[in-house]
């Protein structure tokens, strides 16, 4: 699962990526220099751009990262779970 997509919760889009471990992580469209992730493009299926997700070194310019969604979503602060 990669591409964009809206989030359930809040409505805003966000971004799929697959991480090292083969996991699904949503992150939010745009870079933001304190993000945690950086996005890889791996090449196109079904039309839609695939991503590899990974966690951003100190070398990766602020530029170039991004915000997990889960932890930006307004719907899922405060939430448990």
């Amino acid at each position: 699962m990669s591409g964009s997509a809206t989030c359930k919760l809040c409505g805003r889009p966000i971004v799929w990526g697959v991480t090292p471990r083969n996991a699904n992580l949503c992150v939010d469209p745009n870079p933001r220099p304190q993000g945690g992730y950086v996005l890889e493009a791996t090449g196109v299926k079904d039309g839609r751009v695939q991503f590899a997700v990974r966690r951003a070194l100190p070398a990766d310019p602020p530029g170039k990262r991004w915000a997990c969604h889960l932890d930006t979503c307004p719907q899922r602060r405060g939430r448990a779970g």
